[in-house]
């Protein structure tokens, strides 16, 4: 996430959070990167299960961290690929919300089945700030 922060310091002059702490400040602490929050990262971001023969089964693993300063919720987690051709060992009800806390990973195993030519899509995990994608590749050739 970037922040983006336009100051006119005359602009603040005066102003005054509550607690002590002033909007000046806080915009220092974004600045100087004092603030704190959570952030989701999927590795890899890309799977490309590359060249497989027809009826050929490859796994990757793939592991969700919070690279963040504080705790987070992975809510759920979507996918347009077809399940035909790709699964997970993922289970909706016994996974979701999955809490981790800073520095704290998670895995699941992401199965491609070779049985069509190309295919591919994403996968999406989403918490209370952020939506991520994975892109999913897999190729067949032709026999």
């Amino acid at each position: 996430m970037r922040w983006w922060v336009w100051m006119n310091t005359a602009g603040l002059v005066g102003c005054g959070g509550g607690g002590g702490s002033s909007l000046t400040e806080t915009f220092t602490d974004i600045i100087a990167g004092g603030a704190t929050a959570p952030a989701l990262q999927v590795s890899p971001s890309i799977v490309d299960f590359g060249e497989v023969p027809f009826g050929g089964r490859i796994i990757q693993e793939l592991i969700v961290e919070n690279r963040g300063d504080e705790p987070l919720s992975v809510l759920w987690m979507e996918t347009t690929l077809d399940l035909d051709v790709f699964s997970h060992n993922v289970r909706r009800g016994e996974t979701f919300p999955l809490p981790l806390d800073p520095g704290e990973t998670w895995s699941f195993e992401l199965t491609y089945i070779a049985i069509e030519p190309n295919a591919g899509g994403d996968i999406q995990l989403r918490t209370h700030d952020e939506q991520v994608y994975v892109d999913v590749f897999g190729t067949t050739p032709s026999s």
